[in-house]
């Protein structure tokens, strides 16, 4: 994937939209995906099941975008936690990830909640944003806008999420423009000084999405 991120993204819009994406919507209750041979859950639900989990983390605490991962027991789904505090006028400094925690994505199951492993310790020569772990402030945008992207995202991961834990690459022009669409908003939406930390847990899943939206 190219990570392109808007570096003016207010950090607060993703945390502030997770209650709409699980409440108050009859197209948001739980429900599962299957495709014949791998039954995923929908990305809402996880995400619902991730919330429970999360309470009484400090205010200051945010989260990623889910990043999956298949490994030997499954597909499962990622979300790393860091802190953002917002310096004004200047923008938000936000943390390393502090936590990691993991979901099944075939049960809807929480499996865990760790501090962020080594593995997920920058190297020395990791690219580093300018200034790092800063995102500055933009111009405005209306809520209603982001809730529309953010619904658009969380709708592309039910689209894409069976085919790659199949490991499957469709002919058809449908998954193309849904791993086309999945980049443009992933990289418009993502926090910029997290691109290492995405790009290193979901390694495996951004080079699917890729192949699927015929980069190689």
């Amino acid at each position: 994937m190219e990570m392109k991120f808007l570096q003016n993204f207010p950090l607060l819009i993703w945390a502030a939209l997770i209650p709409c994406m699980v409440l108050g919507d009859d197209k948001l209750a739980p429900q599962q995906q299957t495709n014949q041979t791998n039954k995923v859950m929908r990305i809402r639900e996880i995400i619902a099941v991730a919330g429970q989990h999360a309470r009484g983390m400090p205010i200051e605490t945010r989260v990623t975008r889910p990043i999956p991962v298949i490994s030997d027991t499954g597909l499962k789904i990622i979300l790393l936690y860091y802190r953002g505090v917002i310096r004004p006028g200047e923008g938000t400094v936000i943390s390393p990830p502090l936590l990691k925690m993991t979901l099944n994505a075939n049960s809807g199951a929480f499996e865990s909640l760790v501090e962020s492993p080594k593995e997920l310790e920058p190297p020395t020569n990791a690219p580093i944003p300018d200034p790092p772990n800063l995102i500055k402030p933009g111009p405005e945008v209306t809520w209603q806008e982001l809730a529309v992207e953010q619904q658009k995202l969380l709708d592309l991961y039910d689209v894409l999420l069976p085919g790659f834990a199949a490991n499957a690459i469709s002919p058809e022009p449908q998954q193309q423009r849904a791993a086309e669409e999945f980049n443009r908003l992933f990289d418009r939406l993502a926090e910029p000084p997290l691109r290492w930390y995405y790009l290193k847990t979901g390694s495996g899943f951004f080079s699917w999405v890729n192949r699927a939206a015929g980069k190689r």
